[in-house]
């Protein structure tokens, strides 16, 4: 069974590539993008052990919360109401950047990919 919203690390190399190109030319916040990882398979677990390393039970039940609507997503697919808010997101992605500081440190972070391979990715 596939891991709900999972991203192969070329793809997210080639998403913080594309995020960096944009965000200079178009001037596009970090925290846009940042609120689009943080549900994604490989961030929630970062989200997680930055709760418990602040002991932040609000954080966590966050984190724990959109990972179970994630996963319902991936079962249901259509037919599920549930949705990973906004405000979700952005107390996840505010958590994410005050950890990481960059977008960029987080995607190499959760995917294991290097500078190399996000320099070099394809967009």
């Amino acid at each position: 069974m596939r891991n709900p919203n999972s991203w192969h690390p070329e793809y997210a190399a080639e998403a913080c590539k594309r995020h960096e190109h944009n965000a200079v030319r178009w001037d596009h916040d970090d925290l846009l993008f940042v609120k689009v990882l943080c549900s994604t398979y490989e961030v929630l677990p970062l989200v997680k052990s930055i709760a418990a390393e602040i002991d932040d039970k609000k954080l966590a039940d966050i984190a724990e919360t959109v990972g179970e609507i994630e996963k319902q997503r991936e079962a249901q697919g259509n037919r599920c109401y549930r949705k990973v808010t906004d405000k979700q997101r952005h107390v996840l992605a505010v958590a994410l950047l005050e950890k990481f500081g960059t977008p960029r440190s987080i995607v190499k972070t959760a995917w294991s990919v290097t500078d190399q391979q996000i320099d070099n990715a394809d967009i």
